[in-house]
């Protein structure tokens, strides 16, 4: 029986977010439990609770449900790679130098530079953009369990827009990296290495559209495990 959603029981590949139900309500007040499989131009493909699909014509919804689809659509070309490119690369400014007695150190300021490319189709406005960046400081002398220890920093680029064609670049806030080296004839106590260095250990992305993540990235991609796991666990202690 075909509701006035006008559902089309479908079998199309799933694609897109998964797992999340809703009730989808149409403009006469009927109502049905599914998660989105996908969103083409004026139709949805909806997945019910007891696995059948359908095809949904959106303009039969009510405008609720209508935006959420165009809010889950925008998400959907978002998450794919082809269509939305994030590149980060390390870079760092202000670089200055001491000479002490047996000591050198060099001092700099780094962050990352991230370039963006959107070849969706659409203009894209109101992203929010969560960053995280981790950072390795090594401590000169000491031995060598204590040496190294790790710091995380955080960001926020709300309101982002990059329109269809374009290419935009932004960069994380600045960090004090500093390396230390002995001079020639110099020794730690303890036989710590000569030479200290902190670096940037790794730069973390959410793309973030009504409050949902519809993209993350990270370089190196190995850190991307890290950074979600730390960015779960800092959202369960701040109760957000």
């Amino acid at each position: 029986m075909l509701l006035s959603f006008v559902f089309i029981a479908s079998g199309f590949i799933t694609q897109g977010f998964s797992g999340e139900l809703r009730t989808f309500k149409n403009q006469n007040g009927q109502t049905i439990r599914a998660e989105v499989e996908s969103v083409d131009g004026a139709y949805a493909e909806i997945r019910r609770e007891d696995g059948r699909k359908f095809t949904i014509v959106i303009e039969t919804l009510s405008q609720e449900d209508q935006e959420f689809l165009a809010v889950w659509a925008v998400g959907q070309v978002v998450g794919n790679e082809r269509l939305f490119d994030i590149a980060a690369r390390r870079s760092d400014e202000n670089e200055t130098r001491s000479d002490g007695s047996g000591i050198v150190t060099e001092s700099r300021d780094g962050f990352y530079e991230i370039e963006m490319s959107n070849r969706t189709g659409n203009n894209l406005e109101g992203l929010e953009l969560n960053w995280l960046v981790r950072i390795e400081e090594t401590r000169a002398g000491g031995n060598s369990k204590d040496r190294k220890t790790e710091k995380w920093e955080n960001g926020k680029v709300k309101d982002f827009s990059i329109e269809d064609r374009e290419e935009k670049e932004w960069k994380t806030d600045s960090f004090p990296l500093k390396e230390t080296s002995l001079k020639s004839g110099y020794y730690w106590i303890g036989g710590a290495p000569g030479v200290s260095r902190d670096k940037l250990d790794g730069f973390y992305l959410a793309v973030v559209i009504d409050g949902r993540v519809v993209r993350d990235y990270a370089m190196p991609s190995g850190f991307l495990e890290d950074a979600r796991e730390y960015a779960q666990e800092n959202k369960r202690s701040t109760g957000e």
